[in-house]
């Protein structure tokens, strides 16, 4: 036929779903149809001349579903919303192709996989989660059910997949919640479950688990706690009282007691009438240790010392300047006359030293018996002794000679250094020297040496060889004309 001649060819198609029918003309005497549709299923073709059907209409055709396409199936995870740990997880998959036509898979395996989600975990939190595999079983007709359970409570992401493809949604977010409490895998820790001291408070703390020892945020469990003494008894008890435990609301407790007489003491530990895990405890209640001055050092300027506690005290009931023998035990009075002493804070005590002071470094001061305690004023009393040491940053001396820079072949070359400064609160040591010149410098030090040989060293020196710190040279030892060059040596007790 002449295709340019409407001979009013037809193609009609309808079945399962929507489709199309194209026609192509072509030359001698052929037509082409071009039939399309996106839901399997069955459809006939009606093909018509000018209203009037040809012969053999109408054409069936089936149309089939295309291949498993994992982005157009669906899952039913609905059930992951509520998760539990130890409870199994029920999820429904349907396999679909592109067009979202069931596909039969006749059994092709799908794949599930829960992982830690690394958006909420730390990484040591991730390595701690092995992956756990799903259960997925094949129920015919395209359809999936699977179970996937947990016993460590986390968020996870759950995974679906058919040949390395996710399905739609996939993977899923989930939060496993931990169970309701269970005593036995409950964990007390502190330090109030093994000692304590007399008059302080001692705490512990409850951490409430579930059967799989997961920590279960909420609160609301109501635990029994009782004190008993001595810690063997049964119903002749001498002492027996509740500890107080205080619901921190995500799943923590904390558990806290006071005692005033030491001993052994029993603590119980309950809920529902079930023992937490270590319980009873024996809790060893002791009196407090005193006090210890662990520290003593002279302070930069020397006049005063500086004593530290390792424990904050009672400050010995003395709350402004007092003298020292109020805390210490001085007769030889080595911390001077009309020396006094205050506290810094409750665990640092200043003494200012008094006149005539001879306290050295490096020796000890002593505390006097039964003054100072701790704070609580709970413990035995401080006693002994504490070494005092040099200071961190101790005072350099620094040397001042007075005396003329010229003088007549008749006159008395006086220097004096009494002016020099720091001295750390004690006498400073003297040594005066000439620079060697030639024969007239070896007679002034010969003089200066002669003229120093009877002087007393300060108290503090352990060596001899000390000036006065008053210099007389005769000018008669001089050479006319020279000049001389004088120099002087200044210690303080701390070897600056």
């Amino acid at each position: 036929s002449d295709p340019r001649v409407d001979i009013g060819l037809a193609a009609i198609s309808s079945g399962e779903g929507p489709s199309s029918t194209i026609i192509i003309q072509q030359l001698d005497g052929f037509v082409e149809v071009n039939f399309v549709a996106t839901r399997a299923g069955l459809y006939s073709i009606l093909v018509t001349v000018a209203d009037i059907e040809i012969r053999g209409v109408p054409f069936n055709i089936q149309i089939v579903p295309s291949r498993f396409y994992p982005p157009g199936s669906v899952a039913n995870v609905t059930l992951f919303e509520n998760a539990l740990v130890g409870r199994s997880l029920t999820y429904r998959l349907l396999s679909l192709d592109e067009f979202g036509n069931i596909v039969d898979t006749e059994g092709a395996s799908v794949d599930g996989m829960a992982t830690g989600d690394a958006n909420y975990l730390s990484k040591e939190e991730l390595n701690r989660i092995q992956p756990i595999s799903g259960e997925t079983q094949y129920t015919g007709v395209g359809q999936y059910t699977g179970k996937v359970s947990f016993t460590r409570s986390g968020r996870y992401v759950f995974a679906l997949s058919f040949d390395g493809g996710h399905i739609k949604g996939s993977p899923f977010q989930l939060f496993a919640g931990p169970l309701s409490p269970n005593a036995t895998y409950s964990t007390v820790t502190g330090v109030g479950t093994r000692n304590g001291v007399t008059g302080q408070i001692a705490t512990f703390e409850i951490i409430t688990r579930d059967q799989f020892s997961n920590p279960v945020t909420l609160g609301g469990i109501v635990f029994e706690a009782a004190l008993s003494f001595p810690y063997k008894c049964t119903t002749a008890c001498t002492f027996q009282e509740s500890a107080n435990i205080f619901d921190l609301g995500i799943g923590k407790y904390l558990g806290f007691f006071t005692v005033e007489v030491p001993g052994v003491y029993r603590l119980d530990l309950q809920a529902d009438g079930q023992h937490l895990p270590g319980s009873p405890y024996e809790v060893n209640i002791a009196v407090p240790l005193a006090p210890v001055p662990t520290i003593g050092k002279f302070m930069a300027s020397g006049s005063y010392v500086s004593i530290k506690f390792d424990v904050s005290t009672d400050l010995g009931q003395v709350s402004t300047d007092a003298s020292c023998e109020t805390l210490m035990d001085d007769p030889s009075l080595r911390l001077g006359r009309g020396c006094t002493l205050f506290w810094y804070n409750p665990k640092e005590l200043w003494i200012r030293l008094g006149s005539e002071a001879t306290l050295m470094p490096r020796e000890d001061i002593k505390l006097r018996s039964e003054v100072i305690r701790n704070a609580k004023m709970t413990s035995d009393y401080s006693a002994g002794s504490v070494r005092v040491n040099v200071p961190d940053n101790p005072v350099s001396s620094t040397a001042i000679i007075e005396g003329p820079a010229h003088i007549g072949a008749c006159d008395v070359l006086e220097l004096d250094a009494r002016s020099s400064t720091g001295s750390a609160g004690r006498d400073l040591r003297f040594r005066w020297g000439v620079t060697p010149g030639g024969f007239s410098e070896e007679r002034i030090l010969d003089r200066i040496r002669s003229q120093n040989a009877d002087t007393p060293c300060p108290a503090w020196s352990l060596v001899g060889d000390c000036h006065d710190p008053v210099l007389n040279v005769d000018a008669a030892m001089m050479d006319t004309g020279i000049s001389y060059e004088f120099n002087l040596e200044t210690m303080n007790v701390f070897g600056e």
